[in-house]
């Protein structure tokens, strides 16, 4: 069994511990592709064997449900070479996968390099979707081709947007895949700007997002209009500019950034604590920029959170049960002080366009020499450093205490894991807090953004440790109750009620 991992001990899916194991699995992936078991009596004919499994993602609802996406690697005894296929696969109670894995048969499908499209373990109650294959987002393989529909929308774009023409587009490389929800590829490609002499050509890359949902098409819809915002035009606030969406096959398509995420700085370094002050600027002009977003992010749903959370512990650590029941019971009881509709904003918040995921990972930090202009018939680099935000399909409309309090629970678990004392990340929010409340209208609630820094811990950091069954030290859990104890609830209640 896999170390750093906290398996839930759940009668509706007692196959979950073997589907975790990596080296189990590579055996029945072996089986189940090549019809070959390491040491049986024909694994000398076999050509292809998994030489490695590896879990990348993990996706746990008790009681009904684990979706695991595998990266298999694939060795060719001939000519020793190497290849990558990527499962997708899904767990399902006694006696459920059987006709789970007769309809998904029934799907449009495109074979893979190995075994097929769809494929089942009746024994572990699993269906399998082969990679370009996914059981929701139908256009994947789409845009792993760049069929001619796309291609051509593509070259549109760019000759709308950045005045030039493409020259050569490579092969579309994957760069992140959420089986059932998204798939990001990055298009690399050469440019050359409209009248000017052959010859003038530069390199760019795209980004291409295919959706599950329609989600792609509200993220375009706003994408676009914060683009044109003056707060962007302006460079007050920095995001990749989105190029095309393709309706049908819910494909969105945008320039790439280049930089690293904040996420991959040290967080006890000066360096993180600079880049840290300047995204607080850059949170505080999106929250001040009014956009139409469609998601609201109201209290009542933030509140269910916790509620999905404890159901899930009592599940995974009954141990942690009547702690975290008292912690929850303080939380919701500040909640229900509140005057007016279930809808309210906590603590009478002003209303922001709040970017819905915020963490280290989705603050970009692009360097002097690495920008460009928006204008590609320009070779200048822009002489600055600066923070975009990336990843917005989560834009909606709420109170900012909930970005902030999203964004210091991200610190706290970054903390934990890197051994980062506490009282430093309580610093830095104050630095953050300090630069925030410069470049927004309204006056900042300490109290409030404690509140939904508690509530983030446990309805996102501990509800994902726990869904996402993610390698993390034991105690990892423990640590980060014990962190949103500490936010001092009681003065929080004492405090936001009056």
């Amino acid at each position: 069994m896999l170390s750093g991992y906290e398996i839930p001990n759940d009668p509706s899916l007692p196959h979950l511990s073997t589907a975790l194991d990596e080296m189990e699995m590579a055996n029945r992936f072996q089986k189940l592709l090549f019809i070959a078991e390491p040491h049986s009596k024909n694994a000398a004919r076999v050509r292809h064997w998994v030489k490695r499994c590896q879990i990348e993602r993990v996706k746990y609802k008790a009681g009904q449900k684990c979706l695991v996406n595998y990266l298999l690697q694939i060795q060719d005894v001939q000519t020793r070479q190497i290849c990558q296929q990527r499962l997708s696969t899904r767990l399902f109670p006694e006696g459920e996968s059987r006709l789970r894995f007769q309809k998904a048969q029934s799907e449009p499908l495109v074979m893979p390099p190995f075994g097929q499209a769809v494929m089942h373990l009746p024994e572990l109650e699993m269906v399998i979707w082969s990679f370009p294959n996914d059981r929701k987002i139908g256009s994947v393989n789409s845009l792993m081709t760049l069929p001619p529909n796309q291609v051509a929308l593509v070259k549109q774009a760019i000759c709308d947007r950045l005045n030039a023409q493409i020259v050569n587009i490579e092969r579309p490389e994957l760069v992140h895949y959420v089986p059932e929800h998204t798939c990001t590829v990055r298009l690399q490609m050469t440019l050359q700007p409209l009248r000017q002499a052959a010859g003038q050509t530069r390199s760019i890359t795209l980004f291409g997002k295919a959706y599950y949902n329609d989600e792609g098409a509200e993220s375009w819809r706003l994408m676009q209009m914060l683009w044109e915002s003056p707060v962007c035009q302006q460079g007050q606030l920095h995001i990749a500019q989105p190029i095309a969406y393709a309706p049908n096959e819910r494909i969105l398509w945008q320039m790439g950034l280049t930089g690293r995420t904040l996420l991959s700085f040290a967080l006890d370094s000066a360096e993180f604590t600079h880049l840290l002050i300047n995204a607080a600027r850059s949170v505080a002009h999106l929250h001040a920029t009014q956009l139409p977003c469609k998601r609201t992010s109201q209290l009542v749903d933030w509140l269910e959170t916790l509620s999905h959370m404890q159901i899930l512990l009592a599940n995974v650590r009954p141990d942690l049960n009547e702690r975290v029941a008292i912690l929850v019971e303080q939380l919701v009881h500040r909640a229900n002080e509140l005057d007016g509709a279930p809808s309210a904003t906590l603590h009478g918040a002003p209303t922001a366009t709040l970017h819905g995921d915020l963490h280290l990972q989705n603050l970009f930090v692009e360097r002097a020499g690495q920008l460009v202009p928006n204008d590609v018939t320009s070779g200048d680099p822009v002489p600055t450093e600066r923070i975009a935000l990336i990843d917005l399909d989560n834009l909606s409309t709420g109170s900012p205490w909930r970005d902030l309090g999203s964004l210091f629970a991200g610190l706290y678990y970054r903390a934990l894991v890197d051994d980062v004392e506490a009282t430093y990340v309580a610093n830095l929010m104050d630095r953050f807090c300090a630069e925030y409340a410069q470049y927004t209208p309204w006056p900042l609630d300490r109290p409030a953004i404690d509140w939904y820094t508690a509530t983030a811990l446990l309805g996102e950091r501990v509800y994902r440790s726990l869904t996402r069954i993610k390698r993390a030290r034991p105690a990892m859990v423990d640590e980060l109750v014990a962190r949103a104890e500490k936010l001092d609830i009681r003065q929080i209640l004492t405090e936001a009620i009056q």
